[in-house]
């Protein structure tokens, strides 16, 4: 009959404990699962905004690569222009260089040019008036002269197209009068006195060369002329 009622007593004081022990356990276990999940939501958090962190930076680093292509793009382009450029300018450069070569070459100008060239347009002005009798005359002495001007040789045919329109000299000297001329327009052309197909056309309408226009002789002298380089 006690014994019973020693178990029965027993129970009601150990069961309680161990019943408390049990609740303690499990409240522990849910603090650390609280903790745990508290420790978890703030790693998502943590990897989201490092996330959003190493993608901002991303967006920066490759604007700033777009940025930088873009301007080695420009740069790339006017380096490219400016050796266009110095290409164009070499060439300019090298083109004024052989004109200023060729200058030299072919204008025969002598010490007294300015002083010839003065004589030639007065003598031009005096065939022009009409009295080209009296120019030839000193056409034929600056004809003589040496290392002339191209356009100083023009000029006087000038002078003998101009005695065969006013007839000077008669009927006789037109032919030698025509040969002068053209003799003078050829040595231009020697001294590679260049013209183009506009100043043919140009001199076979000039009045200076009326005379000479309709000779066979006058226009293969300008086809060629034309026709040099």
């Amino acid at each position: 009959m006690f014994r019973p009622l020693v178990v029965l007593l027993f129970g009601m004081l150990f069961f309680p404990a161990m019943a408390g022990a049990q609740q303690s356990k499990i409240n522990d276990l849910e603090r650390k699962i609280r903790e745990l999940e508290r420790q978890r939501d703030e790693a998502k958090r943590d990897k989201v905004r490092i996330q959003q962190e190493l993608e901002s930076k991303l967006r920066t680093a490759t604007s700033l690569a777009d940025g930088l292509k873009r301007e080695i793009a420009k740069l790339k382009s006017d380096l490219d222009a400016e050796r266009e450029n110095a290409k164009r300018e070499k060439t300019r450069a090298d083109n004024l260089q052989k004109e200023l070569e060729d200058l030299r070459k072919t204008a025969h100008v002598g010490k007294n040019s300015i002083e010839v060239h003065t004589r030639v347009h007065r003598v031009l002005i005096v065939a022009r008036a009409g009295n080209a009798m009296k120019a030839i005359k000193e056409a034929d002495q600056l004809a003589q002269g040496k290392d002339l001007d191209p356009l100083v040789y023009i000029e006087l045919a000038r002078v003998y197209g101009l005695a065969i329109t006013q007839g000077a000299g008669g009927a006789d000297n037109v032919d030698a009068h025509a040969g002068k001329a053209i003799a003078l327009l050829r040595t231009a052309k020697d001294r590679r006195y260049l013209i183009t197909p506009e100043d043919v056309e140009q001199f076979s309408r000039d009045a200076d060369f009326k005379a000479l226009s309709s000779r066979p002789s006058f226009r293969e002298l300008m086809k060629e002329w034309a026709a040099s380089k």
